[in-house]
């Protein structure tokens, strides 16, 4: 088979994968602080279920103007473009007493899970305006290396070629439970579920006859258990599924086909400790291995009145990651909150085009990576936040051909990615809004002093406590 084809297949694979990995959904705070773990709020419901205890009583919008112009970490000018689609977003609402919390999450986006880059992402600003870091390429390691090899950050746009139309769960919703185990430990569930499908049919001349549909299912599964005494520590696993599957069948000469699909499974384990080293210091550790494995087949049909075969082939792939990463978290008396902590990961992913006989084998470093962010109370009703995170990645691939005509290659680069961020936060009462700052905004002012059109937040929430 053609390069061009093996190209467009494992763009296909990839654009599976990220529907499985991405995040689920966050509340402001943690993008302004860049996506620090070691710091607590309500986000955390979303890959530790059992923290609903503590944040119940609660309702929550995640208010996102935009999908926005992909900034990456590899984009000097750092800024952060949203537009006006108020299509994304999310709302939460928890509630409860003591032993128990039940809540419920509804949210506009195209990828589901949570733990992966929920646990070492850099919250709102990853979900909603596609800053991610990328040292785990959603379908293995980055590779920021030259030379033709398998980027699995290449998304394949294909709408309408075969093994490109898979579509994104367009809306997920989200039932979490929560259990108090006596005064010291929590026992949590989240259910996250999304569904897409579209058909179309089209009555062409000469009586052809086109029909093409699409089916995408997506079921996340998260439990979590905590312990709160002097030493302090959360514990979540996540099970990720996804089925697949896209026809195309025609009365005219073109050849039909049928592409299906699954990531199953996606799995996750993770966790952060909190040690007491002395009067408001504590050691922070956290952890996170994952892995996930996914396959596809495209059967195209033959044309009419022919005795060529079905083209049939398959594509698969294992993924598997370990990152984990300690350091101080202090709380000082003037309502101030800083935290750092450095990390270190491992990761490996295979592919497989079994059609082309191609295997292609990454590795990925990293080392080190870095995450500090502040959070500091200026008045009672006045918080400012800022976080930054930075990551070097080693990155070395191996693509091997069993046509012995065919020369194998081997490549290896280096990479740098670094992010940062900052917003505040307003509490009156019971009424919260938090807000991240547009990187412009923040460096340039407003029109009247920087002489640029800049917007104050790319993204807001607001929060009510009952």
């Amino acid at each position: 088979m053609s390069n061009k084809l093996s190209s467009k297949f494992s763009s296909s694979l990839v654009f599976l994968s990220i529907i499985l990995l991405a995040t689920s959904a966050f509340a402001d705070r943690k993008s302004s602080l860049a996506g620090n773990i070691l710091i607590e709020d309500s986000d955390d419901v979303f890959f530790f279920p059992q923290t609903a205890l503590k944040h119940r009583n609660l309702v929550n919008f995640d208010l996102a103007v935009s999908t926005g112009a992909q900034t990456t970490p590899n984009d000097e000018s750092g800024s952060i473009n949203v537009g006006e689609n108020t299509m994304r977003g999310s709302g939460l609402l928890l509630f409860g007493e003591e032993g128990f919390a039940f809540g419920i999450s509804t949210h506009r986006q195209d990828t589901f899970g949570s733990a992966p880059q929920g646990f070492l992402g850099v919250g709102d600003l990853q979900l909603y305006n596609a800053t991610s870091l990328g040292a785990w390429g959603i379908n293995g390691p980055s590779n920021p290396t030259p030379g033709g090899i398998v980027d699995p950050n290449m998304i394949s746009q294909g709408a309408g070629a075969a093994g490109a139309a898979f579509l994104q769960p367009l809306q997920m919703a989200d039932v979490i439970l929560a259990f108090g185990l006596g005064e010291q430990n929590s026992l949590g569930l989240r259910l996250s579920v999304g569904q897409a499908n579209a058909s179309g049919r089209l009555l062409g001349a000469n009586d052809s006859d086109i029909t093409n549909s699409w089916n995408t299912t997506a079921i996340n599964l998260s439990a979590g258990f905590s312990h709160k005494s002097d030493i302090q520590f959360d514990l979540g696993l996540e099970l990720g599924l996804a089925f697949f599957s896209n026809s195309f069948t025609t009365t005219a000469q073109t050849p039909d086909y049928n592409d299906s699909a699954s990531l199953a499974p996606s799995l996750s384990l993770y966790g952060r400790t909190m040690i007491p080293l002395r009067d408001s210091v504590k050691l922070g550790a956290l952890a996170i291995v994952h892995l996930n494995s996914s396959s596809m087949t495209d059967e195209t049909g033959v044309e009419p009145g022919t005795n060529t075969d079905p083209l049939d082939f398959s594509t698969t792939s294992f993924n598997l990651f370990i990152e984990t990463g300690a350091g101080p978290v202090y709380e000082l008396p003037d309502s101030t909150v800083i935290s750092a902590y450095a990390t270190l990961g491992f990761g490996v992913s295979s592919f497989a085009f079994e059609s082309d006989d191609i295997d292609v084998s990454s590795t990925t470093l990293v080392l080190p990576g870095f995450r500090l962010a502040l959070e500091h109370t200026i008045v009672e009703w006045l918080t400012f936040r800022s976080g930054l995170s930075s990551r070097y990645n080693f990155n070395f691939q191996t693509k091997n051909f069993d046509d012995i005509g065919t020369p194998n290659e081997q490549t290896s680069g280096s990479s740098y990615e670094f992010l940062w961020s900052a917003g505040v936060g307003l509490n009156f009462g019971n009424f919260t809004f938090d807000g991240t700052f547009q990187a412009p905004f923040l460096t340039d002012g407003p029109s009247f002093l920087g002489g640029k059109d800049n917007g104050v937040f790319g993204l807001v929430a607001v929060g009510y406590k009952f």
